[in-house]
């Protein structure tokens, strides 16, 4: 673990804010924060106020799929997750679709690890 914390001092601060560290102490890597990470980081933090394009994004970046069939939901799946959410595309969407959306999210980060 002391190598990590070496090679984090070396990193000038404008790139550690710009980097976040994965992984386990054996075998960590050090990888760039897209914005669909940096999302996903404020929805976990803060469930209000979010746009139906923010969650696609999300999506996208972990491969989930997403119906809109010309409805007024969006339909949000994983092949390795059994689970569904169902989201409204009304602004702003309620708190309580944006945690089950992340709460989908995360299992699909388990089942990727």
């Amino acid at each position: 673990m002391g190598s990590i914390v070496a090679m984090s001092r070396r990193i000038s601060w404008r790139w550690q804010q710009r980097f976040v560290l994965m992984g386990s102490v054996m075998g960590s890597t050090i990888r760039p924060m897209n914005a669909a990470a940096k999302l996903f980081e404020a929805m976990h933090r803060n469930p209000l106020d979010w746009r139906i394009e923010q969650l696609q994004t999300v999506a996208r970046q972990f491969g989930m799929s997403v119906r809109c069939e010309g409805g007024s939901h969006h339909v949000f799946s994983h092949s390795a997750v059994p689970d569904v959410v169902s989201v409204p595309a009304h602004r702003p969407i309620k708190p309580v679709y944006v945690r089950q959306f992340v709460a989908l999210v995360d299992k699909v980060k388990e089942s990727q690890a």
